[in-house]
């Protein structure tokens, strides 16, 4: 058996109908792996965000519980240096603990960023100059209240408008999250309708594919009826056309091959009657002949006996004999 290697054009199509879909399948996949993660990240931020609420909160509680003389300074250098890493992990991002990822803070946010950060400055500044100096003085926590010009108030006031601004950013942070997650639903929804479609065209250009099978398989059927007058529709220049011009021209051999053998037919059935005809003809002509030569020949063995036994004696009488014959052949 020869082997060829396959080359063949409906393969092809099937092939780059089922790469395109196989592409369309992993762009989405990674489209959507995308969003999600850009989703997960900004996540992550929000509540980096709302974290920074906590130790603002943190802070403020230590500073309090500084000058009421129920924290050091080490506590309150602690709660400072939480919220720091904090506001710079908001910012430039990174890893926050093994399981969180951070991406750096969006632009649009940056403004807002640096507003927190001023205020954190500046309530870091208030909380330098009115526990880490004093502290360094020896004095202590009433007098470094005195000293510093500073007050409970204006500390919960500053930790207060600190704690709003970070509020602002995560409700804003938040509404991105949401709309991103609307906006992944919307994506995941068209990806879906542009998959329905590929499949529905997939769908399509296979059943084209396939009609010339079907157009094949009913002139088959035809054929085996015994109707020759059938013929199947070929366009392109891929198998199936080639099969179905194939087919035609076979069709075309066996109804020409019929109509041949039919004629074929004919002409030996004429041959045949004609041939019956001559053998009738003949066969009268044997019988007329024998009929017509059984009497004159009997009459001839007859004399002819009657001569070799002796019993005819003269020419007279053989002449009539003779005569007799001729006049009896004459009247029949």
């Amino acid at each position: 058996m020869i082997k060829q290697r396959i080359n063949s054009k409906i393969t092809t199509k099937i092939g780059l109908l089922v790469a395109i879909q196989a592409i369309f399948i992993v762009g989405s996949v990674i489209i959507l792996s995308y969003f999600e993660s850009q989703g997960t990240l900004l996540g992550n931020s929000v509540n980096i965000a709302g974290k920074n609420r906590f130790l603002t909160s943190s802070v403020l509680l230590q500073t309090e519980e500084y000058f009421s003389g129920f924290s050091n300074v080490s506590a309150v250098n602690a709660a400072m240096d939480n919220l720091q890493s904090n506001l710079l992990l908001l910012k430039e991002g990174g890893r926050a603990s093994v399981p969180i990822e951070l991406a750096p803070l969006p632009s649009k946010y940056l403004h807002l960023w640096d507003t927190i950060n001023n205020r954190w400055q500046a309530y870091k500044e208030f909380i330098t100059n009115n526990i880490i100096k004093p502290s360094l003085l020896s004095l202590s926590p009433t007098e470094s209240l005195v000293t510093g010009n500073g007050s409970k108030k204006e500390s919960q006031f500053m930790a207060s408008a600190l704690i709003n601004l970070s509020n602002s950013l995560t409700t804003d942070l938040g509404n991105d999250v949401r709309n991103n997650s609307q906006n992944l639903i919307l994506l995941e929804m068209l990806l879906g309708a542009l998959n329905i479609a590929i499949l529905i065209l997939i769908f399509y250009l296979v059943r084209k594919i396939l009609t010339p099978i079907f157009a094949l398989t009913k002139a088959a059927s035809e054929i085996k009826k015994g109707n020759l007058d059938v013929s199947v529709d070929h366009k392109g220049n891929d198998e199936l056309a080639m099969l179905a011009e194939s087919f035609n021209s076979m069709a075309s051999s066996i109804k020409t091959h019929i109509e041949r053998q039919e004629e074929l037919t004919a002409i030996l059935q004429t041959a045949n009657k004609e041939l019956n005809k001559k053998d009738r003809l003949k066969d009268e002509f044997v019988g007329i002949a024998s009929h017509e030569l059984r009497t004159p020949v009997q009459s001839i063995l007859g004399f002819a006996s009657l001569a070799n036994n002796g019993q005819i004696e003269t020419k007279e009488t053989y002449k009539g004999t003779l005569g007799g014959l001729q006049a009896s052949t004459t009247n029949k």
